[in-house]
């Protein structure tokens, strides 16, 4: 197996040095196809002065393309993209004369980065003709505010679209109309509710009433790549070819990334292709196109990328879940048998989740991916949540109030900034690498659906402080673990923080106060007020706990179950003690036999269970994976658990063994039973591995 390894790592190291998705950015870099057009197309450049004038002049352009172009200006601004960041969120930034309090408001909130609709119906209107003007205004003021971008990349031109609107047969399709300012990702046409979005404002609707946006682009099965001499055709990179002119989408996504590389460096394929419009949904939606269409779209859109900005990040469309529950796992097996996906990551980097209401779904999911990948036998991918709050109710500060009732999926004013802390402890424990909150103001995307930290009259929620709070609290937290307790009515979440130290988040879903003790690591910790009130001091108990009470969750929520827990307790211990702590358990198997000379490892550190399945290791505070080796031909295991310095974590394992009968210790040899195996353990003990149909034979005295 080890030798089959090593030559598999190989084998994977030498395809990724042959096939390169993004060439140099010289001679044998990927090009376009259209290669005259490229000098016309300036790209984004920080600090270039806006004209005197009138547009600035392109250069010549190839017959029948028409480029747009205006001066931009920003600072640049890194990736969001390294270690973990959490405090990402949807900014509408508004006219210009609100830019200043709408990006204050983000900046004081803790925001780290943006996400940004950019669609391809708004860029190129009428084929070959590209204008880039107000998303590079846009752009511009984000980076300016120090908000870096991730530009989600959407929306089928009417020219493209494989269902093109019509006055009668054989009428050309019309241009998109041009509006004034690009559509943010959830327009405003006439009240909606959030899972039933919107196309933008310059889609045309058709007589079904889908849009002709959401529809898969023409030409996209075309190659993805073609020899820069003419002919040929592949949907591999190689020295010699260029992106192909006629895979429409693939010139769009190339020309985008090519226009703002260095500046944005990470792209979003589409936006929910799982909400397909149906009849329930009111024929809305954002990918009319299924499965496999979008598999072709992102590995299309990969591989443009890719060529354009070799460094670029491409993430998956984030999906809405609910509407597709199985789009994951059937977008996975599409990949997988395609013969180049393992060359290219399969064609994405990156996983991404969109979570309303629930905030468990973000730990329970998270985790359900990581086994799908498991079972596939791909490699993990980093998390991100796009898209994650709840829409409040009973909110005094505005015109129209849904009710709160259970089965709307909302919360009240309390229960959205209690979210604000269970989605991000949840991330933490999860091990998701970024969130983006949805959002930052409430917008226009319907009454009655009221996601916003601040209302549309710049007032704030209690969520706004309680993200403000959280941003501070949590952002040194490098690792997490969530332990449940009370048989799942309550979650605790320790975060342990890169200076030292520990966060304690706790909430319960009980309908009653929950009383906990909280092993301590040190003599007090600070007690946060969730809202970014006076801190209080709890101090421990002289047996190392803190002894605390949980408020009951509201119940405004959906059956079955709660949605959100209660208000969450947050605890920080600044100063952890030094000392190391200690992990033991036993192994046994199911009757309670115990299993010697078991290798069992955490942090680095190894031990042997003794004759009677104990093992212990010593180690510094912290979670930890602890490994166990196999064990009579049952297969290792690793599960997660955690350390407190100075104290003693007990964690035993019990680990079925099939077909083994295990007897009392005798003084004579194993008894021959035919077509039984025997072994004697140190203590005397005899085991016998039975066949399940000879059991029945096996009762009585031996």
């Amino acid at each position: 197996m080890q030798i089959t390894r090593v030559l598999l790592c190989l084998v994977l190291l030498g395809v990724m040095v042959t096939a390169d998705w993004g060439g140099g950015r010289g001679g044998e870099g990927v090009v376009y196809a259209d290669d005259p057009v490229r000098p016309s197309v300036r790209p984004f450049v920080p600090g270039a002065p806006a004209p005197a004038a009138g547009p600035a002049q392109p250069a010549p352009a190839a017959p029948g393309v028409t480029v747009r172009e205006v001066g931009v200006r920003a600072r640049p601004a890194p990736a969001p993209r390294g270690a973990r960041n959490l405090f990402g969120m949807s900014v509408d930034e508004g006219k210009p004369d609100e830019y200043g309090w709408r990006f204050g408001k983000a900046q004081a909130a803790g925001a780290t980065w943006n996400r940004l609709a950019l669609y391809w119906n708004f860029v190129e209107r009428t084929k070959d003709s590209f204008d880039f003007t107000e998303y590079d205004k846009q752009i511009s003021v984000n980076l300016e505010h120090g908000l870096p971008i991730m530009g989600i990349l959407l929306g089928t031109p009417i020219w493209a679209s494989t269902k093109p609107v019509s006055a009668s047969p054989g009428t050309p399709a019309p241009a998109s109309p041009a509006p004034v300012t690009p559509p943010p990702l959830y327009p405003h046409l006439q009240p909606r509710p959030r899972f039933g979005a919107v196309p933008p404002p310059e889609a045309p609707i058709v007589a079904d009433g889908i849009a002709e946006t959401i529809y898969t682009p023409k030409n996209l099965y075309a190659p993805i790549f073609v020899d820069a001499g003419g002919g040929g055709g592949s949907d591999e990179p190689a020295p010699g070819r260029v992106i192909n002119p006629d895979n429409y989408w693939a010139r769009f996504v190339f020309k985008m990334v090519e226009h703002y590389r260095g500046h944005v460096k990470v792209w979003e394929i589409w936006n929910e292709p799982d909400y397909a419009p149906t009849e329930a949904t009111g024929f809305f939606g954002f990918w009319n196109g299924g499965v496999r269409d979008y598999a072709r779209l992102l590995k299309v859109a990969y591989a443009a990328t890719k060529a354009a900005d070799p460094e670029a990040i491409v993430v998956l469309g984030g999906l809405a879940y609910h509407f597709q529950p199985s789009f994951l796992d059937e977008l996975m097996q599409v990949l997988v048998a395609d013969p180049g996906a393992s060359r290219h990551h399969h064609y994405f980097d990156v996983v991404n989740y969109h979570w309303y209401s629930r905030a468990r779904a973000i730990y329970e999911q998270t985790e359900r991916v990581n086994r799908l990948f498991d079972r596939l036998r791909v490699a993990r991918k980093p998390m991100w949540i796009t898209e994650w709050g709840v829409p409040v109710c009973g909110d005094p500060g505005v015109a129209f109030q849904p009710a709160c009732r259970p089965g709307n999926h909302r919360g009240d004013l309390a229960d959205q900034a209690s979210l604000v802390w269970q989605g991000l402890a949840y991330a933490l424990a999860a091990g998701v690498e970024m969130m983006a909150y949805f959002q930052l103001f409430d917008g226009d995307i319907g009454p009655y659906e009221y996601y916003g930290l601040v209302r549309n009259d710049t007032t704030n929620r209690p969520s706004y402080d309680a993200f403000v709070t959280a941003s501070r609290t949590l952002r040194d937290v490098t690792h997490a673990r969530l332990v449940e307790l009370h048989g799942g009515q309550v979650d605790l979440v320790y975060g342990y923080l890169a200076g030292g130290g520990r966060v304690t988040l706790a909430w319960s879903y009980a309908t009653s106060p929950t009383t906990l003790e909280l092993p301590a690591e040190s003599a007090k910790a600070t007690l946060v007020h969730p809202l970014g009130g006076p801190s209080g001091e709890v101090a421990a108990s002289p047996d190392r706990r803190f002894r605390v009470t949980l408020p009951a969750t509201l119940g405004n929520h959906a059956a079955p179950g709660v949605i959100v827990g209660g208000t969450p307790l947050i605890l920080v211990e600044r100063e952890g003690s030094p000392a190391p702590g200690r992990l033991v358990g036993r192994l046994a198997d199911q009757h309670g036999n115990g299993f010697a000379g078991i290798v069992v490892a955490a942090g680095g550190r190894t031990a042997r269970t003794d004759a009677r399945g104990v093992y212990s290791l010593e180690l510094p505070s912290g979670p930890y994976d602890l490994t166990i080796g196999a064990i009579r031909g049952e297969p290792g295991r690793r599960i997660a658990t955690a350390v407190w310095g100075g104290k003693e974590t007990r964690h035993d394992v019990t680990v079925k063994v099939p077909y083994v009968l295990a007897l009392p210790a005798v003084a004579h040899e194993p008894r021959a039973v035919a077509g039984l195996a025997a072994q004697r353990d140190e203590v005397g003990r005899v085991t016998y591995r039975v066949p399940r149909r000879l059991r029945p034979l096996l009762s009585g005295e031996w």
